[in-house]
């Protein structure tokens, strides 16, 4: 501990207002949820970011449709919605536990590999740890 220190009265208002949000995990989660929620969009939006395989002719006939990795909606609706933050507000949820998501990713039988889940840019992962900052420091910096 450093003892001596002084604050200004704004600069102990800042710290004071930075230890709130920091101990606000609810708010933290709810920002990577988000993030979290609109990646998934962008994803199914953009087949994968272009990396996803059309469906076989014969997959498009089964299934009544040529939107990749879109059959039941089930996938679709774990990545893309409300993601799960826990009631206790340690963890967020988002993604997928369908048990074929490992199936897709590593291109089982003969399909092509196909990520529902991608690595994020490293500047979408900067747009999310600057989202993090403006919520823990309040648009002050």
């Amino acid at each position: 501990m450093v003892t001596g220190l002084r604050y200004s009265s704004g600069a102990e208002r800042l710290l004071d207002h930075i230890g709130r949000n920091l101990a606000d995990r609810r708010g933290l989660l709810d920002v990577i949820a988000e993030e979290g929620q609109d990646y998934g969009r962008e994803v199914f939006a953009s087949g994968g970011f272009g990396s996803w395989a059309p469906d076989s002719l014969h997959t498009v006939d089964l299934k009544g449709s040529s939107r990749v990795l879109v059959d039941t909606g089930r996938l679709m609706s774990d990545v893309t919605g409300a993601p799960g933050v826990s009631e206790s507000a340690e963890t967020v949820t988002v993604g997928s536990d369908a048990p074929y998501v490992g199936y897709l990713k590593g291109g089982a039988n003969g399909a092509p590999r196909r990520d529902p889940t991608p690595q994020p840019s490293a500047q979408r992962v900067t747009r999310v740890a600057e989202r993090l900052l403006d919520h823990v420091v309040g648009g002050v910096r």
